[in-house]
């Protein structure tokens, strides 16, 4: 049967969210954002359809200029097999280097084998991993009251510091909100600008000495944990702190984990309840594309 790639439409609406509600256990975030893709049009929602019924769907956007992001990438799991994902790669592969991407740029976690084959298959590599950890209920009558002076940290002090730190050694140069991966060193301001909740502590002399960076907070309290690096100390109070600060009610961090070695700030979610979601072995990934002239051409 003939698979058929094209934009989706308002009217697909119905048949994307009955996709999704078949994945992750019913529990994905699609539904949340569907009508914010469709209605953008900077980027492309696609559709892929077997004998004019919808069985899968991807969306490409911009993380910056000339770095393209996918996500969102599902199929019916009754029509898994059938070349659905494949056709949709493609497809958004090839759009998005005829508008001039350089790189493209994705994330998957570890149980969707039949994604990372077929990525893996058009020449997408392993760029990072990391530990997914999470904490549903923080309750107020564990988070302390006490600790050192914490101060607000502009976008060129973070900037520095992430730079020459070991979590963005361990990142291999990334920077993770949610499950969005920023290639750093490309464009630090946009990486941060994800993040705009951004606390720290000074020594002595006033350097900065351990720094704590957070996406906006949720209308349900949800925030997730970008950055927690420098001295361990400082830890859990620079996390308290921001609890108190913006009502943080839930959570999720992903700590870069390379060479088997987890950033320092994984044994400090620990204690704090934040449990990881598989056994504390790397689980999420980022993956890139780089697209050369040849490639460009030939399209």
């Amino acid at each position: 049967m003939t698979l058929t790639v094209r934009r989706a439409r308002s009217r697909d609406k119905n048949r994307i969210l009955e996709i999704s509600s078949r994945i992750w256990d019913g529990v994905d975030y699609v539904p949340s954002v569907l009508d914010e893709w469709l209605a953008d049009d900077t980027c492309e929602l696609a559709v892929t359809e077997r004998d004019g019924i919808v069985i899968a769907f991807a969306r490409r956007s911009w993380l910056m200029p000339g770095y393209a992001w996918f996500q969102g990438i599902r199929s019916d799991p009754a029509y898994r097999g059938r070349g659905a994902g494949r056709a949709l790669t493609e497809h958004l592969i090839e759009q998005t280097t005829r508008e001039g991407a350089d790189t493209i740029g994705l994330s998957t976690y570890i149980d969707n084998e039949a994604s990372i084959h077929i990525i893996a298959s058009h020449g997408f590599r392993r760029t990072a991993s990391f530990v997914l950890t999470e904490i549903k209920e923080i309750r107020s009558s564990a988070i302390s009251q006490d600790g050192p002076t914490i101060h607000h940290v502009d976008v060129e002090r973070a900037r520095a510091f992430i730079a020459d730190s070991a979590w963005h050694t361990a990142a291999n140069g990334y920077y993770m909100c949610d499950w969005t991966v920023y290639p750093f060193a490309r464009s630090p301001e946009i990486a941060l600008a994800s993040s705009p909740y951004r606390v720290g502590i000074t020594d002595g002399v006033g350097s900065l000495r351990s720094l704590l960076c957070l996406s906006a907070v949720e209308d349900d309290g949800y925030a997730f944990v970008s950055f927690l690096d420098g001295s361990t100390d400082d830890f859990q109070p620079l996390l308290a702190h921001a609890v108190r600060d913006l009502g943080i009610k839930r959570g999720a961090a992903m700590v870069p984990r390379k060479d088997g070695r987890t950033a320092s700030a994984y044994d400090t979610f620990a204690r704090c309840g934040w449990a990881p979601w598989r056994d504390g072995s790397e689980d999420v990934f980022g993956y890139e594309l780089t697209i050369d002239s040849a490639s460009r051409h030939a399209i």
